[in-house]
């Protein structure tokens, strides 16, 4: 029993994952592909957003648009055996994949369904999944677009190019988690190839940009692509196997 005037604490297990403070960095509307040196460019992923933080302790993930994606998504707790080191924070895009291995902005929108919404602003929700019903239909996927910390570390002042080679260099990759590739230099070139592979629009980043929050001017670039009626969005491992980087 404990002492008069004392507490008696209960036994608590590893102290909770904790996101760090950071801005994160918004691109900016380019008007059309161009040839540049000095910018990688890769494909536009067609998800949401996602900020990853894995310690020792287990994994945290952030969306603007949702309170927290892990109920909907727990296929992501496997995320930290994937990555080395352990204590890391990772920007990417999470989808979800149809039977045939594509992107399927319906089945995402089912599954974030299931999550409440963090804008205020917006009485309009995506329709929940019906009641009664097991797994959700899809297999989610992340591609990782950037690392923003390691330990206790922010790589913010890093370049693209290095914070990109740390990247590859920390994630295992699965079929459903792999770092983004891309093509330096022939942004005209690679975007005739994504329009062909499916996607709306491609991201050009300035290899030797520094991360900045907010609006990242020049840094980080959303270019649209023309010729994406020529047919639909090819599997994720077809993909990938068609980026030269």
């Amino acid at each position: 029993m404990a002492e008069s005037g004392q507490l008696a604490l209960p036994v608590e297990g590893p102290p909770p994952v904790r996101a760090p403070r950071f801005r994160p960095m918004e691109p900016s509307a380019g008007e059309a592909p161009f040839n540049d040196p000095d910018y990688l460019f890769e494909p536009w992923w067609p998800g949401v957003r996602l900020f990853v933080t894995v310690s020792g302790s287990g994994i945290l993930v952030s969306c603007r648009q949702l309170i927290d994606p892990l109920p909907e998504f727990p296929e992501l707790r496997a995320i930290p055996g994937l990555v080395e080191p352990d204590e890391v924070l990772i920007d990417g895009v999470l989808m979800v994949l149809d039977d045939a291995g594509r992107p399927d902005a319906g089945l995402l929108r089912r599954r974030l369904g299931g999550s409440g919404r963090r804008d205020a602003g917006s009485n309009e929700l995506p329709a929940p999944a019906r009641a009664g019903s097991t797994r959700p239909a899809g297999t989610p996927a992340f591609v990782a677009i950037d690392l923003l910390r390691v330990g206790r570390r922010s790589l913010g002042t890093r370049s693209f190019v290095e914070r990109r080679a740390r990247l590859v260099d920390a994630v295992r990759p699965a079929d459903w988690f792999a770092v983004s590739r891309g093509v330096i230099g022939e942004g005209t070139v690679f975007a005739d190839a994504a329009a062909r592979l499916g996607f709306a629009a491609i991201s050009a980043r300035l290899l030797l940009a520094h991360h900045r929050g907010g609006p990242a001017g020049e840094a980080w670039l959303r270019l649209p692509v023309a010729g994406t009626g020529r047919g639909g969005m090819s599997p994720l491992v077809a993909v990938f196997r068609a980026l030269p980087l």
